[in-house]
This record gives structure tokens, sequence and C-alpha cells, in this order.
């Protein structure tokens, strides 16, 4: 081994400097060049197959129930693939995310969308302002469920009377035992190249029941949705959430 290489190795950062998966991801959108990439889609290392996406939107727009005189919120909407597939069919979609570097690929990708960098639990908006909103593939990252209350409580904020929510590919907890309706986080070792992305982060997997007794105790309608995706390999463990907002 060269000294220059032993350099470059020992400056690689280590994984516990990885504090959150906003840090995460920001180096993951530093570091790809692959939208898809960026965002984490991605099987065996490589970008998940381009017909696989196409059919996670359609499911999306179909599960959004939308026409062309909404306007819709994506949180945590990463590189903007949605504002990509969805600004022709809207009136206007505004899309956020954590990641300033996210948001800045985003409006490259999508020079006439909006874009804002914000925490999915502290939006910059006035109350009852969409007509829609989706958050996809997001809420395992929060830091635990009490963080996911408080962001559904402030999607109901921004969200209209009568507008609908997508809480989309949620994780499914795997029951054991008698633990049926627990939600809990579970410790997962990235494995992931380069060693600069490695992590010993926290991710919440979910029973529907969560999301039910919330919607259950502030009177808003839901349905809990399954994924039949063609090609998403991750379809049987995920499920996604509509929840109509009553106020």
């Amino acid at each position: 081994m060269t000294s220059e290489l032993k350099q470059a190795m020992g400056n690689l950062p280590k994984s516990s400097e990885i504090k959150s998966w906003t840090e995460w991801f920001e180096r993951r959108a530093k570091y790809y060049d692959d939208p898809f990439m960026k965002m984490a889609y991605y099987i065996d290392k490589h970008p998940i197959p381009i017909e696989v996406m196409l059919a996670t939107i359609e499911d999306a727009w179909k599960k959004l129930r939308a026409t062309n005189e909404c306007n819709l919120l994506d949180v945590g909407g990463g590189v903007g693939l949605f504002t990509q597939a969805f600004q022709s069919r809207l009136r206007h979609i505004i899309t956020t995310d954590v990641s300033f570097t996210m948001v800045q690929d985003a409006h490259e990708l999508n020079p006439k969308g909006t874009f804002f960098v914000c925490e999915a639990a502290a939006l910059p908006f006035v109350s009852c302002c969409f007509d829609r909103l989706i958050c996809y593939s997001v809420f395992h990252y929060f830091s635990d469920l009490s963080h996911a209350r408080k962001t559904l409580i402030e999607f109901v904020r921004v969200v209209k009377n009568g507008g609908l929510m997508i809480i989309g590919d949620v994780p499914l907890h795997k029951q054991q035992g008698e633990r049926k309706h627990t939600c809990e986080a579970i410790v997962e070792r990235s494995i992931y190249y380069p060693a600069s992305l490695e992590h010993n982060l926290k991710q919440l997997t979910y029973e529907p029941e969560f999301f039910i007794e919330f919607c259950t105790a502030n009177g808003h309608n839901y349905e809990v949705l399954s994924q039949e995706i063609k090609g998403k390999l991750s379809s049987s463990s995920r499920f996604d959430v509509r929840i109509k907002v009553i106020k």
C-alpha cells in the first residue's frame, strides 16, 4: 500500500461521524451523480430500474387523487422526481427537503420548480394552503415516534379542510410474539460504499395502527393502502396511508 493511499484512507470520515440521516443524505447528494443513488433508490448498490421508478410514481399519483386544479406539497422530495413527473398535471407543486445539496440538484433538474430547505415538522407555509400533500419514503428516517406525530400534526396544519395526504412507502414493522402493535426503532448498520457513507443510524418501522390511532384521535378519515408496484422488491413489506384532513 502506497503512502498516498494510506493517507487518503486515513482522511476518510469514520462511520461514527455521521450524526443524522440529514447528514447522510447530504453526503449522498454530494457523492453520487445519479439522482436515484442520491435518494437511496437502489438495489445491490445500483440505481433501481427506471421502469420501477415510473411505476412507483404512477402508483403515488393514483393514490393522490389529484386534478390539474390542485396544488401539492411534496415533503422530503429530494432531487424532485415527483416534481418532474407531476408539475404538468397540477396547478402548482412545491417540494421540500432537509438536504441543501438535494435542493440544489432539484433546481438543476427542474428549473421551473419551487423548492425549500426545511424540516418536515417545521414547514414555512401558512395554514390550510395545500390541496394535496405527499411524503414518500421518509417516515422511517425520523428520530423517533414523537417526531413522527409532530410531523403529522404539521402536515394537517398546512393542508386544507377536505384535502388529502399520502404518507408513502412506510416500512412495516415485523410482528414478533405478542408485540403486535409496537412501533419501534431498529438498528441497521450500513454496508454501502464509499466508507464515508457507513453509519450506525436507526430506522423506524411502523404498524398501520400508528396512523390509525392518530387519525381516529383527531377526527381524520384514513385508508391503509397496500403497494402493488411491478418490479418493486420491497412492496410486500411497505404500505401507504391516505388521510383525508377534517378540520
